[in-house]
């Protein structure tokens, strides 16, 4: 197994656990967002910056990428839900809305 492989499966385990997303979602999630680790350390390597720094940016970055995953996701791809109208509108008027 790759570094990177053994890493990114570190990182789904805790994006499962601590997000309550599930594997099918974590595992994508966590391997797209692994670029940003990735792009930290070659930010470090080329620039005088404090590790700390970069460390909690990053940290921060891949849980802003999870936190949206976990309260859209499943209401995004899924279709909502439309309450049947009582009364149905006809061609002519339009939508059937009702205006409050």
């Amino acid at each position: 197994m790759r570094k990177r492989d053994a890493a990114v499966i570190y990182l789904v385990e805790i994006v499962r656990d601590n997000f309550d997303i599930p594997m099918e979602l974590a595992i994508p999630a966590s391997s797209i967002s692994f670029g940003l680790p990735v792009a930290a350390g070659d930010y470090l390597d080329s620039k005088d910056a404090d590790f700390k720094t970069i460390e909690d940016l990053t940290v921060t970055m891949v849980i802003g990428c999870v936190e949206p995953l976990q309260k859209n996701y499943t209401t995004m791809h899924n279709p909502l839900k439309n309450k049947p109208s009582a009364r149905q509108a006809s061609p002519e008027e339009g939508p059937d809305l009702e205006v409050l």
